[in-house]
């Protein structure tokens, strides 16, 4: 019997997976200063973002399993959508037909040390096709680590190749139904960083201890041990004088994907 992915769909919303076949659609931090109003023109890209090989990997051990996707995380559209200028030219990612499942490796030199960052894409599928793809077209590269938390909240944020804390991709989307926001989090948990209108974009925060994050932090992986460990250890220098930033001037180098 044929089923249309209207028909599919209804039966997904009833607990059951049958939605292979049917295509995909388009569909602040409070801490120790107040997060960017809002980042960011990009252009859409044409081409796709390549697909992945890798199996899930699991995450640290000291960092919790990210909570399982509701369907509404499965499927629908993404909504970049241009909001201004970027911090440095770069494409809007697709938003139709993108991986939703597996994993995807992330190596990060900040500091000249290495931070391996493993994201899943179940927990939040638009959210780490962009970040996935800011990391490959460059955007990360040599850009600043601007803020440190050292209260209830310990996590370094990054990413803004300004050097302001304001900047970002020149677009930005919603954040996912079914994504985990805020809460309790272990040491090594990866999390993107929303602006004042709750949506996202290009920052992203790694959290270095035990914390409890506010709900403008969206969940999207996990850090390696030596990752958490070198992070602690810029953290462990202290906040400099205009209370936000790292007293340890911390950079991101180079970025590559696996």
């Amino acid at each position: 019997m044929r089923m249309t992915c209207r028909a599919a769909t209804a039966v997904a919303v009833a607990g059951f997976s049958l939605l292979a076949g049917c295509s995909q659609t388009r569909g602040e931090v409070p801490g120790v200063s107040d997060s960017p109003d809002r980042w960011w023109t990009a252009s859409p890209s044409t081409t796709s973002q390549p697909a992945s090989t890798h199996e899930a990997q699991q995450s640290p051990a000291h960092a919790p399993a990210p909570t399982a996707p509701t369907p509404a995380a499965a499927s629908g559209s993404c909504g970049y959508a241009v909001t201004g200028k970027a911090a440095r030219p770069v494409d809007m990612p697709r938003s139709d037909e993108i991986e939703r499942t597996g994993s995807a490796t992330v190596t990060l030199t900040i500091n000249d040390a290495l931070v391996v960052l493993t994201v899943d894409r179940a927990t939040a599928p638009c959210a780490v096709n962009s970040f996935v793809s800011l990391a490959e077209q460059g955007f990360y590269n040599d850009a600043s680590c601007h803020k440190l938390s050292t209260g209830d909240a310990k996590y370094l944020q990054c990413s803004d190749p300004s050097g302001t804390g304001n900047g970002g991709p020149g677009y930005s989307y919603p954040v996912e139904k079914g994504a985990k926001t805020g809460g309790s989090v272990g040491a090594g948990t990866l999390a993107l960083v929303t602006d004042s209108q709750h949506r996202l974009g290009s920052q992203f925060a790694l959290v270095y201890g035990d914390s409890k994050l506010p709900d403008s932090f969206v969940v999207i992986g996990s850090i390696d041990r030596e990752g958490v460990d070198s992070i602690s250890e810029i953290a462990g220098k202290g906040v400099a004088e205009d209370g936000s930033s790292p007293k340890v001037n911390t950079r991101i180098g180079s970025v590559v994907m696996g």
